[in-house]
C-alpha cells in the first residue's frame, strides 16, 4: 500500500487497486478545523483550539505475514491539551474508492453482521474491525486494543470513517489505540487476520475443548424444577455414554426476582446447592444462567439498595426493560428492570458474592445474559464512581467474574458485546433465540444463519460461537424433519457449540442418530469458500482424518443448484462421494447437487470408495 499525506493535513491509503482518499480526523463527528497543521516525515500535527492532536503513520510492508501479498500502515493517535470530547476520528471521511463490497461487523449477539452490496447500501456500521474492498483485494481496517475504549466504523454514501469512543474521559497526553490497515487478496484472509491479532492483543482463551452439553431453556424454558430435573437425569443415565454431555445448564427461573440470585425459590425448594448436587450425583457437570447486570423491580435489591442502581443524568433509574403487559418475562411480578452499577464498591462486592457462592455450590458452566446491559455510555449515566469509560468498567467487571468462577470454568456470554469479552468468556451466542418454527416472530433461525455464517472468521479464535440450541425433538414443534436435520448440520459443519434442550429420552430414535452425527469430538476449523459471495446459498467445507465434508444449505424458498468443484474441496485424491440419506458415486457422477428449499446436502468425500453411510460427521467408523 502506498501512504499520501497531503499539505492540508489530510491523506491517502492507496492499495493495489482499492483505496481511501482524502481521509481527515474528526472530533465528535465533526472534521477538525485546526489552526495549523505541521507535516513532518510520517507525522502529522493538527494545532486545536483547546489543545493538540497527533497523528503518525508506520507503513509496514510484508508486515502482516499471514497474508499473501499484504501490507499494512499502523496509525497512532494522541492528544495534547484538555480533550472534553465523545469520539475521535482517527481516519474519517475517507472516500472509498474502487470498492464492491463492505464487511461489517456488529456490536455483539444478532449483529447485523456480514457482507454489504457498496452499489446499494448507503450506510452500515461496524464495530472493532470493517474491511472494503473488491474480488481482488480487499483493506481490512481494525483496532484490536479495547481494553479502555470501543473503537467502531462508520460507512456514509460512500465515505469510511473510523471512531474511538473516548466518552469524555480523555486527559492531557492520552494516546489512543492504534488502528491497522491491512491489504488482503480476499477478505476471508483479511479478516481471519484481523481476528487473530485482536485475539492476541486481548488474550483470548484457547478452545481445546468443544462444547457439548444440554441446556433446560428451549423447551421447558422457565419450568424446570427440581422434580423435573431429576426425572430428566434419569431418563438422560440410559444415553449417558451414547452423548456424553459435559454439563446439564439451568436456565432462567430459579430465582423469585432478578437480582435475588441466591434466594430460595419454590421451584428449587432445597436451593441451588441441592439441585447442584443432583446433577453432579448422576455424572455431570452442573451449570447455571445468571443475568448479573439485571435488578428487578420487586428484588431485594432495588427495595433496599437504590444507589446500586446505575442512573441518567437526570437522575431517573436506567431501565432494561419495562413490561407492564402479559406476558411478563419468566412469570415474574417485575414490571421495571434496572441496571446494576459495578462501580459502586457494595454493588461489586454482592455479585461477587453471587459468583463465588454459585462456585462454592459446584457450578462449572456460568451462562451469563443481557450483558450488552453492562454497555452504558459513561457520557450519558450517572456512576457512583465516575472517571472511566464504558468498556473500563464493563472489563472491571468481566475479571471480577473470572476471578470468582475461576479459570477452570466454562463461561457463555449471551445478549454480550463482543469485543470486551475477548478474553474472559470460553463461548459466545452470536445469534438470536431459534425457536420452534421457522420464521414466525422472533423465535426463527433467520438470524441465525446470518450471523452464524457473517462471525465464522472468529470462531474458535475469540472463543466457539454459539449460534444457540440444536432443535431435535419430533413433538411440540413446527419445524420439518429436513429443516432439524439441515440446521443441525448447519451448526456442527461450522464448528459451533452444540448443545440441546430436548429430552433425549422421549424424542425419536431418528432425531437420536441426528445427534449422533453431529456430536463433537475435536475443535473445527471450518472453511467457508463462498462467504464473501453475496450469495444465501451457503456452503461449508471441512478436512477430517477420513475424508472430507462438503455442505450445502439452502435457506431460500426455492431449489437450488450448486455445482461442485470436488478436487478443489478434498484435493486431487476426491474420488468417491457418499450423499446423506442417499448412497455412493463416483466424483465423477455428481456434477451438480440439487439443494431443496429450507434443506441442505452433505456429501461424504473420499479416495475411496464407501459402502455405507457414516453414523458421524468426524467418526466415519461409526457407522450409521
Amino acid at each position: 500500500m502506498e501512504l499520501i499525506i497531503h499539505r492540508n493535513g489530510s491523506f491517502d491509503i492507496i492499495g493495489e487497486s482499492c483505496a481511501l482518499k482524502g481521509a481527515y480526523p474528526s472530533i465528535d463527528g465533526t472534521p477538525v478545523r485546526p489552526l495549523s497543521v505541521t507535516k513532518n516525515g510520517e507525522e502529522v500535527r493538527y494545532e486545536l483550539e483547546n489543545g493538540m492532536l497527533t497523528l503518525s503513520f508506520s507503513p509496514m510492508d510484508d508486515a502482516a505475514e499471514d497474508i499473501r501479498n499484504a501490507s499494512e500502515i499502523e496509525v497512532f493517535a494522541s492528544t495534547e491539551g484538555p480533550f472534553a470530547v465523545h469520539d475521535i476520528g482517527i481516519l474519517a471521511n475517507a472516500s472509498v474508492e474502487n470498492c464492491t463490497k463492505g464487511f461489517c461487523q456488529g456490536l455483539g449477539m444478532c449483529g447485523p453482521s456480514g457482507f454489504r452490496d457498496l452499489s446499494t447500501v448507503d450506510a452500515y456500521d461496524s464495530d472493532a474491525v470493517t474491511a472494503v474492498g473488491s474480488d481482488s483485494e480487499c483493506l481490512v481496517l481494525y483496532v484490536p486494543d479495547v481494553h479502555r475504549f470501543r473503537s467502531r466504523f462508520e460507512y456514509r454514501n460512500g465515505k469510511l470513517s473510523a471512531l474511538v469512543d473516548a466518552e469524555h474521559t480523555l486527559s492531557d497526553g492520552d494516546i489512543l489505540p492504534i488502528l491497522y490497515i491491512t491489504s488482503a487478496e480476499n477478505f476471508d484472509a483479511g479478516l481471519r487476520y484481523a481476528a487473530g491479532q485482536i485475539a492476541g492483543m486481548m488474550m483470548a482463551r484457547k478452545v481445546t475443548t468443544p462444547a457439548f452439553h444440554w441446556c433446560s431453556w428451549y423447551y421447558l424454558y422457565h419450568t424446570l424444577d427440581q422434580e423435573t430435573l431429576e426425572r430428566y437425569l434419569n431418563g438422560f443415565t440410559q444415553y449417558r455414554e451414547r452423548f456424553p454431555f459435559t454439563h446439564i445448564q439451568i436456565d432462567a427461573g430459579y430465582f423469585p426476582s432478578c437480582g435475588d440470585w441466591l434466594k430460595p425459590y419454590s421451584r428449587f425448594p432445597k436451593g441451588l446447592k441441592f439441585a447442584a448436587d443432583t446433577i453432579k450425583a448422576a455424572g455431570y457437570e452442573p451449570g447455571i444462567w445468571i443475568g448479573p447486570f439485571m435488578v428487578g423491580d420487586e428484588s431485594t435489591i432495588a427495595k433496599e439498595h437504590e444507589d446500586w442502581l446505575l442512573h441518567k443524568k437526570d437522575g431517573s433509574p436506567v431501565l432494561g426493560w419495562v413490561h407492564y403487559n402479559e406476558p411478563k418475562p419468566w412469570g415474574y411480578r417485575d414490571s421495571h428492570y434496572y441496571v446494576l452499577d459495578t462501580s459502586h464498591p457494595d454493588a461489586m462486592a454482592y455479585i461477587r458474592g453471587v459468583f463465588r457462592t454459585l462456585r462454592s455450590w459446584g457450578y462449572t458452566l456460568f451462562k451469563t445474559d443481557f450483558m450488552l446491559w453492562g454497555i452504558q455510555d459513561s457520557s450519558e449515566v450517572l456512576r457512583h464512581t465516575p472517571g472511566k469509560t464504558s468498556f473500563e468498567y464493563y472489563r472491571e467487571f468481566m475479571t471480577a467474574i473470572r476471578e470468582e468462577i475461576g479459570e477452570d470454568t466454562r463461561w457463555l456470554g449471551c445478549i454480550a458485546p463482543f469485543m470486551p469479552m475477548v478474553g474472559f468468556a470460553d463461548m459466545m451466542r452470536v445469534a438470536g433465540d431459534v425457536g420452534a418454527q421457522w420464521d414466525e416472530g422472533d423465535f426463527g433461525p433467520v438470524n441465525m444463519i446470518n450471523e452464524l455464517v457473517a462471525d465464522q472468521y472468529f470462531n474458535n479464535v475469540y472463543w466457539q460461537n454459539d449460534p444457540d440450541a440444536v432443535m431435535l425433538r419430533d413433538f411440540h414443534i413446527h419445524l420439518s424433519e429436513t429443516q432439524i436435520e439441515a440446521l443441525a448440520l448447519l451448526a456442527a459443519m461450522s464448528g459451533s457449540t452444540i448443545y440441546t434442550s430436548d429430552p433425549v429420552h422421549e424424542i425419536g430414535e431418528s432425531r437420536r442418530k441426528l445427534l449422533d452425527l453431529i456430536r463433537p469430538d475435536h475443535v473445527v476449523d471450518a472453511s467457508f469458500p463462498e462467504w464473501q459471495n453475496l450469495d444465501d446459498m451457503k456452503l461449508i467445507v471441512n478436512r477430517t482424518k477420513d475424508g472430507t465434508l462438503v455442505y450445502w444449505f439452502n435457506p431460500t424458498d426455492i431449489e437450488r443448484i450448486a455445482t461442485p468443484d470436488w478436487t478443489a474441496f478434498a484435493g486431487e485424491s476426491a474420488a468417491y462421494v457418499w450423499q446423506y440419506h442417499g448412497s455412493g458415486h463416483s466424483v465423477k457422477e455428481v456434477p451438480y447437487v440439487r439443494v431443496a428449499p429450507r434443506s441442505c446436502a452433505l456429501f461424504f468425500v473420499s479416495d475411496r470408495e464407501l459402502t455405507s453411510e457414516p453414523g458421524n460427521l468426524w467418526n466415519w467408523q461409526e457407522k450409521k
